[in-house]
């Protein structure tokens, strides 16, 4: 716990680039540009692609996921509740749905 000391902590933090009133944004840019130095992405421009590409690949199938996600945790819920019998059991033997 700082206790007292908070207001000298926080005059501390204020006096890092970037952070204070008088902080320089040419600094806090040479922050963000070495920071993305570090990683591969901003330095590989197919690489940054590529990472696009497969966000964007999958963003319409989000949904679909997620509700099928949400189905499948219901049925779960209704299993463990004796509601339905175990659906994901190979043992049990469910009725078809429609006659053929």
């Amino acid at each position: 716990m700082i206790g007292g000391g908070v207001q000298n902590v926080y005059n501390d933090i204020m006096k890092l680039p970037g952070l204070g009133t008088g902080g320089n944004p040419d600094d806090a840019a040479a922050i963000k540009a070495a920071a993305r130095a570090r990683g591969p992405r901003g330095r590989f421009a197919w690489l940054d692609t590529f990472f696009e590409f497969l966000s964007d690949s999958f963003r319409p199938i989000l949904p679909a996921l997620l509700g099928a996600s949400l189905f499948i945790t219901f049925m779960a819920l209704m299993s463990t509740l004796h509601v339905i019998p175990n659906w994901a059991d190979p043992r049990t033997e469910l009725s078809p749905s429609c006659s053929s």
